[in-house]
């Protein structure tokens, strides 16, 4: 199985998602920090926190490190499980359980055999980004999801306007033919040059002045 070529990418909304993270080192740690930012209900178990790991409980309303003994049951609360321990028995019977019931979850031990990868993650005013690299090695995702970002941010007016305009005529029969049209190089090289609003006067003037 080639999990790289066989992935597709999903983007979760952080508001009410439940996600259990089982362990308390630094891969847990990052995990934790990543989906915090982004509003997930994180809950943690774990025999031991690293110090900064305890820091961070008093820092996020949306976190909780659980000094509990686990048991399957707790599964079957959170949509999420990321496992990042260093028992590999305890890893596979987490895997195998969550296989069972059909949660999603993420092994940063053995990420092959996971069903979903946290991949680097940017944002801009109007844009989010993804991006993931063959192999392991999360400093370069990051690194170029960076790089992505600050290209991408260059695109942030122009996604806001053609967006707006995309919302405005989703009833019309030529809604495709707008799109195709705003959605292209010569459009974005008009925006680019503020000859816009012009261009759109030339082929569609009697829509304009209810789109802009």
């Amino acid at each position: 199985m080639d999990s790289f070529n066989d992935s597709v990418f999903i983007s979760l909304n952080g508001m009410n998602t439940k996600v259990l993270i089982l362990g308390g080192g630094k891969s847990a740690l990052i995990k934790a920090k990543t989906l915090l930012n982004s509003r997930f209900v994180v809950h943690c178990i774990s025999e031991q926190f690293t110090d900064e790991f305890k820091l961070l409980d008093g820092a996020y309303d949306n976190l909780k490190l659980l000094d509990i003994t686990f048991t399957n049951e707790l599964l079957e609360d959170y949509h999420l499980i990321i496992i990042c321990t260093n028992d590999s028995k305890f890893n596979e019977n987490i895997r195998n359980i969550c296989n069972s019931k059909n949660k999603i979850f993420i092994d940063t031990t053995f990420p092959e055999n996971s069903k979903a990868v946290l991949c680097a993650t940017g944002r801009s005013e109007n844009i989010a980004l993804g991006l993931r690299i063959k192999g392991k090695n999360p400093k370069a995702s990051v690194f170029l999801c960076n790089k992505a970002k600050e290209y991408l941010q260059s695109f942030d007016n122009y996604i806001e306007f053609i967006t707006h305009i995309r919302n405005n005529v989703t009833t019309l029969n030529n809604k495709s033919e707008i799109l195709n049209f705003i959605c292209s190089e010569d459009f974005l090289f008009f925006f680019n040059h503020g000859y816009h609003i012009e261009i759109l006067q030339l082929f569609y003037s009697d829509l304009i002045n209810e789109w802009v």
